[in-house]
């Protein structure tokens, strides 16, 4: 007999459950609901000639359908994260740039909510943490 452990049956049944694979009723098929969701990344590296972070935000729409953004928050409040369109295309992906002070420590935040159509919202959110301290390049006198 086989054995499956408890987070293999978790992970079957998520994939299932995601693949629109789980029925209730023998024979009887489900139509798989839409995703609606959006992710928040980033990139990011230490600009020399400013000595500050530049930060790229990827937002990335998994629904195939368009979501419009509802409201955008991001700190440092000083050096909001921009441009953010008013909507992201149905699988796609947009970006927005952010300066954010070179000192570790200074965290900084974006938070996007959107909606499909006159379906539920959502709102993702994601925080860049510089990993060591961006400084100024020093030029030769």
């Amino acid at each position: 007999m086989m054995k499956i452990q408890k987070p293999t049956i978790l992970a079957l049944s998520a994939a299932a459950a995601l693949a629109g694979a789980v029925s209730l009723s023998p024979g009887a098929a489900q139509a798989a609901a839409p995703i609606n969701l959006v992710v928040i990344h980033n990139d990011s590296h230490c600009d020399e000639t400013t000595g500050k972070w530049a930060v790229d935000w990827s937002i990335e729409n998994l629904s195939a359908a368009p979501a419009t953004i509802v409201q955008v928050t991001s700190t440092p409040q000083d050096s909001p994260a921009s441009p953010l369109p008013g909507t992201i295309d149905g699988l796609s992906t947009i970006h927005a740039t952010q300066q954010v002070a070179g000192a570790t420590g200074q965290i900084a935040t974006l938070a996007v909510a959107t909606t499909w159509g006159d379906g539920p919202s959502y709102t993702a959110s994601w925080e860049f943490h510089p990993p060591f301290p961006c400084r100024q390049a020093r030029t030769a006198a």
